[in-house]
C-alpha cells in the first residue's frame, strides 16, 4: 500500500506526458530554431522517417493525406520533404482532399526542438491511428538518432 500512491502519481504524470507527445503532431509544420539548423538535418530525418513508415504500412498498398493541406506553408521543408519521400518510396500520399468514402489515411506531423534546444530534434508523424516518434541530436554539422524510433499502433 505504501508503494501504491507513488506509483500512481507516477502513472498520471506518465500519461499526461504521452498524451502531450500525442497532442504535439495536431498542427503539421516544422518549428525549429534558425539557430544551428541545416536543411541537411531535414533531409537526414525525414529520410530515416520514411525508411521507418516503409517497414510498418505497405507503401505500395498504403494511401496518405495530409490532415490540413493549407498548411503546408512553402517554407515548411520538412513537409515537403516528408510527402515527396513518402511519394518516392510508393506511397499514394497526396495533399488534396479525398472523396468521403476514400480510404486515405489524416497525416499530421511536427518537427521542433527538443527543450528549444537548437541541437536536439523530435519528430512527431501520426498516419491514421498510428504514431511514430524519435528524438535526433545534432553537433558540429553531423546530425544522429538520439532514441529509437517509438511506434504507437
Amino acid at each position: 500500500m505504501k508503494f501504491m500512491i507513488p506509483a500512481i502519481a507516477f502513472l498520471a504524470v506518465s500519461s499526461l506526458l504521452f498524451t502531450g507527445c500525442a497532442a504535439s503532431a495536431r498542427q503539421n509544420g516544422t518549428y525549429i530554431e534558425e539557430q544551428g539548423y541545416s536543411y541537411r538535418y531535414i533531409a537526414f530525418i525525414t529520410d530515416d522517417a520514411v525508411q521507418k513508415i516503409s517497414t510498418v504500412l505497405p507503401p505500395a498498398k498504403t494511401q496518405i493525406r495530409l490532415s490540413s493541406p493549407a498548411e503546408l506553408d512553402p517554407r515548411d521543408y520538412f513537409g515537403k520533404s516528408l510527402m515527396e519521400g513518402l511519394r518516392q518510396h510508393g506511397f499514394s500520399a497526396t495533399t488534396g482532399t479525398p472523396d468521403e468514402d476514400s480510404s486515405f489515411l489524416p497525416l499530421t506531423y511536427a518537427l521542433s526542438n527538443l527543450d528549444k534546444n537548437p541541437g536536439k530534434f523530435h519528430v512527431v508523424i501520426n498516419i491514421g491511428s498510428m504514431q511514430f516518434t524519435r528524438l535526433y541530436s545534432a553537433n558540429a554539422g553531423k546530425i544522429v538518432p538520439a532514441s529509437v524510433w517509438s511506434v504507437r499502433r
